[in-house]
This record gives structure tokens, C-alpha cells and sequence, in this order.
């Protein structure tokens, strides 16, 4: 039971803190300006729960009525899916993303 409290108390802006110290800070914005392009495109703050198949075919239809390159929503997802299964490597939520979301060019 205390495990689980640990990992509700685990929040991306905390792992993203520890990123700041562990990553380039290159490596660091990447992923920062992809937590920020995928709350746009969901219009809400995110959680590790909120990097899902569904939300991400959601977040893939905003951006394509906005006219992203499909390249630019694989790098999203896929800079997405590395935080979220980190995340789950750290304990910090209960499931990793599956990696077989990709756009077609």
C-alpha cells in the first residue's frame, strides 16, 4: 500500500526536475517542449496516466488539423513514451506506453 501512495506522490514535474540535473540540458528541452506541444494539443495539464493510446490519438488529431509534419508527431510521441516508461522503470505510475504508435508519412 505505501508503494502505491509513493507513486501517486510521483508527478511528471518531478521527474522532470530530476531530468534537469541528469540530462543535457539539449536532452532536457526536447522533452519539455513535447510535455508542453501534447497539454496544447489536450488543452489540460498532463499526468503520467494521460500519456495513453487514447490520449495520444487525440492529441495526433489536433495536430494534424493543425498541419504538423508527421515527423514532428513521431518525436513528440516517441520523446512522450521514453518519460512515461522511465517513469514506470522509476516507479513513479503503474504502467509503461506500449511503442507501437507511430504516423505515417
Amino acid at each position: 500500500n505505501s508503494r502505491l501512495s509513493k507513486k501517486t506522490e510521483k508527478s511528471l514535474t518531478h521527474l522532470m526536475s530530476i531530468y534537469k540535473n541528469e540530462k543535457k540540458p539539449n536532452t532536457y528541452s526536447i522533452y519539455q517542449y513535447s510535455i508542453t506541444a501534447y497539454e496544447r494539443a489536450l488543452n489540460k495539464s498532463i499526468i503520467f496516466s494521460d500519456i495513453s493510446h487514447s490520449s495520444i490519438t487525440k492529441a495526433i488529431s489536433k495536430w494534424k488539423t493543425e498541419g504538423l509534419s508527421p515527423t514532428s508527431m513521431n518525436t513528440y510521441i516517441r520523446h512522450l513514451g521514453i518519460l512515461k516508461n522511465d517513469a514506470y522503470k522509476r516507479d513513479y505510475c503503474s504502467t509503461p506506453l506500449d511503442r507501437t504508435l507511430t504516423i505515417k508519412e
